[in-house]
């Protein structure tokens, strides 16, 4: 599930790279949270979510760092990243997405993994327009104050969803 979630908050950003103007190849910045052993099955992942949106290997260099589960690491890894001028960054946990903010308040930051209410943490300021640099997937609506105000006015949506159309090529999941 977060595999998918991941995939889907990633194909947005190649949009974001060109807008931007780079004249050379976008750069993403990813630095793992997590033990060396786990890291290539994640850069796997955000390789294929860059070719699902239609990129190929050539045209993106994903500048990665790996903390080996060190969160006194995250902060200088990440401008360590930055420095490398990357076209987005992806900050997972709320270590990453903390040094990220700190770092940065004008290059697109893709968050996963929030653990916490975004709103609340000052990371966003609202759900449904969250402003400012940062934007990602928040799949935990636990840690929201009312969960069922967001769930509310996207059941019709889901309904939707679930019916196959003539004109898709994309699997109903």
């Amino acid at each position: 599930m977060r595999r998918r979630a991941l995939l889907a908050g990633l194909s947005a950003w190649p949009a974001i790279a060109q807008a931007q103007g780079n004249p050379e190849a976008p750069k993403v910045g990813f630095v793992y949270p997590g033990i060396r052993q786990m890291a290539p099955s994640r850069i796997d992942a955000l390789t294929k979510g860059i070719r699902a949106a239609g990129y190929a290997a050539p045209q993106i260099e994903i500048v990665t760092r790996v903390t080996d589960g060190d969160p006194n690491k995250i902060a200088p890894m990440t401008a360590e990243v930055l420095g490398q001028k990357v076209s987005v960054l992806i900050a997972t946990g709320p270590v990453g997405i903390h040094a990220a903010r700190a770092l940065t308040t004008t290059l697109p930051i893709i968050a996963t993994n929030f653990e916490e209410d975004p709103v609340a943490a000052g990371y966003a300021q609202s759900i449904a327009h969250p402003g400012g640099n940062i934007s990602g997937i928040l799949t935990n609506l636990s840690a929201l104050d009312r969960p069922n105000a967001i769930a509310q006015p996207i059941k019709p949506l889901a309904k939707a969803s679930t019916q196959p159309s003539a004109n898709s090529s994309l699997p109903i999941l």
